[in-house]
């Protein structure tokens, strides 16, 4: 997956334009450019300005259909995983 200009910019404009990258690649097993890819993790944290809604569609298209181990792997990979679904450590001693 690449984008037809740099992927930097292309993320800047829309960045659901990220996790539309990582669904493709996930759904239809294509590998993510070089430059896209360090796009994405350069950009990560841009995801959390997207509406709650918008970004709650997007999961949903990601996970849906079959492709979910795939996209989480992918978000994984490139680091999204933690900034969409954080998970607070838990400290056993408080209990």
């Amino acid at each position: 997956v690449r984008t037809m200009v740099p992927a930097a910019t292309s993320f800047q404009e829309d960045c659901a334009r990220i996790l539309r990258a990582i669904r493709i690649a996930a759904r239809l097993g294509f590998s993510i450019s070089t430059e896209t890819a360090r796009s994405i993790k350069d950009l990560s944290y841009s995801v959390l300005r997207l509406d709650k809604g918008r970004l709650l569609m997007e999961m949903n298209y990601m996970l849906a259909y079959g492709s979910g181990e795939a996209s989480l792997r992918l978000l994984w990979k490139y680091g999204l995983l933690d900034i969409l679904l954080p998970f607070q450590v838990v400290d056993d001693s408080a209990f």
